[in-house]
């Protein structure tokens, strides 16, 4: 399993529990984010760290990640690959902050 992948200005990794504060006020709580999702907004810190460790858990069996800034290690969104031939990846979905976008 792939834990972290750098990129010129990115990071895909996997969550943790540092990170509860960034994806609520970056991704989960907007609501233009989730319409074009299949979930709802998180209203609450406390929802968010419920969500967050469903994230973790689901992260550690699956090719799933955090995108982080590699800055500052911000989490900005997620997203998910598939390994579709040996050692060949692509994206199976990604969601990024609107304050990101563009």
């Amino acid at each position: 399993m792939i834990n972290y992948i750098e990129h010129n200005n990115i990071i895909l990794r996997k969550a943790n529990l540092d990170d509860l504060n960034n994806l609520y006020y970056n991704l989960w709580s907007s609501e233009e984010v989730a319409k074009y999702l299949f979930w709802k907004k998180t209203d609450s810190l406390e929802e968010a760290r419920e969500r967050l460790k469903r994230t973790i858990d689901f992260q550690t069996q699956n090719y799933a990640y955090v995108v982080a800034l590699k800055e500052n290690n911000e989490a900005i969104g997620i997203t998910g690959i598939s390994e579709y031939e040996p050692l060949s990846y692509r994206e199976s979905g990604l969601c990024i902050s609107e304050k990101y976008q563009g």
